[in-house]
């Protein structure tokens, strides 16, 4: 308990900035802890999304024609999720597309997500933006929305073991393209390991 004592006398200290820093690593944190855990009790073989983002193939490039596609911390109605920011460009589509090598002894998988679109946008009325899903060329999965809360799903994958599935996540906007600040939020592939 002195300890904590110690460094909430630390924390009192800080500059505001610092202090929204903090919290950002805090929040980091919490995520690492809990993906550990989640990787431990629910699943024997995972493929996290995010940390192979820098292999990802992405379309169209970084910030072209209003396009918007990085890795980081995504906040909707006020939980922060670490995501993959997918805005969509003025026309088209924004792509991230994977490569996944799936062990052979890897059956039951499933691709756990969730979709929102980021606090501060003032997506409205009939302005959507569409979500999709595409395993080696076929869409899975879509959804279309423009609120600004966190949506999670669990979608069973029929994909192959022993080889290298195309996953790809692509999100467009239905209408204007402003405001749709579309996020993927902790994406991952688990799957079971036969013994």
């Amino acid at each position: 308990m002195d300890q904590l004592n110690h460094l909430f006398k630390k924390i009192k200290a800080l500059s505001p900035t610092s202090v929204k820093q903090l919290n950002t690593f805090v929040n980091y944190l919490h995520w690492q802890e809990r993906n550990t855990a989640n990787k431990t009790n629910q699943a024997n073989w995972t493929f996290d999304f995010i940390e192979n983002f820098r292999e990802a193939e992405k379309a169209p490039p970084y910030n072209q024609r209003g396009a918007e596609i990085k890795i980081g911390l995504a906040t909707c109605d006020g939980l922060e999720k670490a995501a993959i920011f997918a805005h969509p460009p003025v026309q088209g589509r924004s792509i991230v597309e994977y490569y996944v090598p799936v062990p052979q002894d890897v059956e039951r998988l499933k691709l756990k997500l969730a979709i929102g679109i980021r606090d501060g946008s003032k997506l409205y009325g009939s302005n959507l933006v569409a979500f999709s899903v595409r395993v080696n060329g076929y869409r899975i999965w879509g959804a279309q929305t423009n609120l600004r809360r966190w949506q999670a799903d669990e979608i069973t994958l029929i994909a192959q073991s022993g080889d290298i599935n195309q996953i790809a996540f692509i999100t467009e906007a239905l209408g204007n393209h402003q405001w749709t600040w579309a996020v993927w939020g902790n994406p991952v592939l688990v799957g079971a390991q036969t013994e």
